[in-house]
């Protein structure tokens, strides 16, 4: 019988170190950034606040390169974590510049809960980014604007935040909220309010002074600001108030020509029936998720606007009477038109949640 001889062994393949398959992933998020993260066409026209915005996120993505080239830990790290790969979610494409500017417009204009989590996200970055040339290292930018979407959420999404419709003119209010009080100035022919002309003093009639250095009491500013249209400005000069420009294009005031219809009220009537043996009349968020129920009230405000503001009109008696068919049929139409596309975006929201019954009663 011959030998029984032992084959050698099979050598074992030596794992490949774990060091170059994080490599790969970091170079492949490198060249994802410096192409397809990185605006290609060079923002030019810095006196546009919304391309300034974009340039200063332009010089956080530089960073953010320099130091995955450079091998920082913390940053590696991060990418190693999908953490960088998370932080572009949901941003339009940087190849289409105009349509980012009108995005980041879009946000700026907006209150925080009103702006997608991708919004409130760039501009936190933008914030902090731009705060005295980044005295933040590039990781922790990162790990605050993570960390800033995750409070947005918790915020956006709760129940008693999303049954409110947030203010229209909250960047508009904030701005003037932020205006620096100033000193009683001291000359005879400039310690009164050019308004009113009460002498300033530091209960009533405190002194506010505007970005064009213009000063006006508090009460005679708060009357002017809500009566303003279009644009807030200057009383005397006109001077974007926002941001001192004379004159301003970028910070026109969005126009309601009435407070939306309550989303909730709406609800009520649209779906009677019960869903899934549970009467969403008394169901929070009618039974809907707190993302779905957040697209659902920004996507029908302005239609909850229109129909709001035809009822009033229909409602206050002014079309009654010979000559007004006309208007009374346009003013009709409008309100049919706008519940009908409201309650087309309710049904679509819940249709996609669960099996529904929906009796339409509206």
């Amino acid at each position: 019988m011959a030998d029984f001889v032992v084959p050698p062994p099979t050598p074992i393949p030596k794992p490949r170190p774990l060091h170059i398959e994080k490599m790969s992933s970091v170079e492949d998020l490198l060249f994802d950034l410096k192409h397809h993260k990185s605006f290609i066409t060079p923002l030019t026209d810095l006196s546009d606040p919304y391309i300034e915005s974009m340039q200063t996120f332009q010089t956080f993505t530089t960073s953010l390169i320099h130091a995955l080239e450079a091998n920082q830990s913390a940053v590696i790290e991060l990418a190693q974590k999908n953490t960088l790969q998370d932080l572009h979610a949901d941003f339009p494409s940087f190849y289409e510049q105009e349509t980012f500017r009108e995005w980041v417009k879009d946000g700026t204009l907006k209150h925080p809960q009103r702006q997608t989590e991708a919004q409130y996200r760039y501009l936190h970055i933008v914030e902090l980014q731009a705060r005295e040339e980044a005295a933040m290292g590039v990781g922790e930018i990162v790990k605050s604007a993570i960390a800033a979407g995750q409070e947005w959420r918790e915020t956006a999404y709760t129940p008693a935040n999303l049954l409110q419709d947030p203010d229209l003119l909250y960047f508009f209010t904030r701005a003037s909220r932020r205006l620096e009080t100033a000193s009683i100035p001291s000359s005879p022919a400039s310690s009164t309010c050019p308004i009113c002309t009460s002498p300033f003093d530091s209960t009533t009639h405190i002194p506010k002074q505007l970005p064009c250095t213009h000063i006006f009491c508090t009460p005679c500013l708060t009357t002017w600001l809500q009566k303003s249209s279009q644009a807030y400005t200057c009383p005397l000069c006109r001077a974007c108030i926002p941001c001192g420009r004379n004159p301003c294009t970028y910070h026109p005031i969005p126009q309601e020509s009435s407070l939306p219809m309550p989303l909730p009220e709406i609800m009520d009537v649209v779906l009677v029936n019960t869903i899934g043996g549970m009467d969403v009349r008394g169901a929070q968020l009618h039974g809907m998720a707190p993302e779905t129920y957040w697209v659902l009230r920004e996507e029908t405000r302005r239609d909850r606007v229109g129909l709001r503001a035809a009822r009033e009109v229909l409602g206050s008696g002014v079309l009654v009477g010979e000559g007004n068919e006309g208007v009374r049929r346009f003013m009709e139409g409008v309100e049919r038109e706008a519940a009908e596309r409201i309650r087309g975006d309710v049904l679509h929201a819940v249709a996609g949640i669960r099996r529904l019954e929906v009796q339409l009663a509206w």
